[in-house]
């Protein structure tokens, strides 16, 4: 089905499989745009992985790290769908299968000098509920464990958290985290300014987390 911006329509339900949302966002890879990662994103390494093995849809999960590492073919952006238990599942015993999941998207994006910026679009955003805004403290799960890998390889990492509170608790994480994969696969896949006099249009509705 056909869709207003002339792309197709995105899954919405909440327990979408894996196998469904990798085919969307394989479909949402433009020619010359920014790179999407084509498998939804949902465990920190191997071991993350190895321990949901009643998963239906494990084998269609990938890993922080081969979003990180993988080819980008040259993009200055790289967009990533995650879907995570919302809890720690270490030492959870049977509780595990039980864990609700949360869906974020992400992206990368190479500075104009040096280092990288990280975008974190999550709809369930802390912003307005606490004044600490330092990385530590707001992002989560993944979050903060594709902050850190991407600190390993690239040193300077500038984080940009939204800030837009309309969809906060309204449980349709998956359908807003994809509506965003797809809104920046649909930007010019450039490198990012942070030119006080020609702010980058990306950075709207983000605010700057402390390091």
């Amino acid at each position: 089905m056909a869709t207003r911006n002339g792309g197709f329509k995105l899954p919405t339900h909440p327990c979408t499989l894996a196998t469904e949302i990798n085919c969307a966002l394989q479909r949402l890879q433009q020619p010359q745009g920014p790179y999407v990662h084509p498998r939804t994103i949902s465990f920190k390494d191997g071991q993350g992985k190895a321990f949901w093995d009643n998963l239906p849809d494990r084998a269609d999960r990938d890993l922080v790290g081969n979003f990180t590492r993988i080819s980008h073919r040259d993009r200055q952006c790289w967009i990533g769908f995650f879907s995570v238990p919302e809890k720690n599942w270490v030492g959870s015993g049977n509780e595990w299968d039980k864990f609700l999941w949360h869906c974020f998207a992400a992206m990368v994006v190479l500075d104009e000098t040096k280092g990288k910026h990280l975008f974190i679009y999550d709809n369930d955003t802390k912003y307005g509920t606490t004044a600490d805004l330092r990385v530590k403290t707001v992002l989560w799960g993944l979050q903060k464990s594709l902050w850190e890998e991407l600190r390993k390889r690239s040193g300077s990492v500038t984080v940009w958290y939204s800030t837009d509170t309309r969809h906060r608790g309204t449980n349709k994480c998956l359908q807003h985290a994809l509506r965003q994969a797809q809104k920046w696969s649909l930007e010019p896949d450039r490198k990012l300014s942070t030119s006080e006099e020609k702010p980058d249009s990306r950075t709207i509705g983000y605010v700057q987390l402390d390091a």
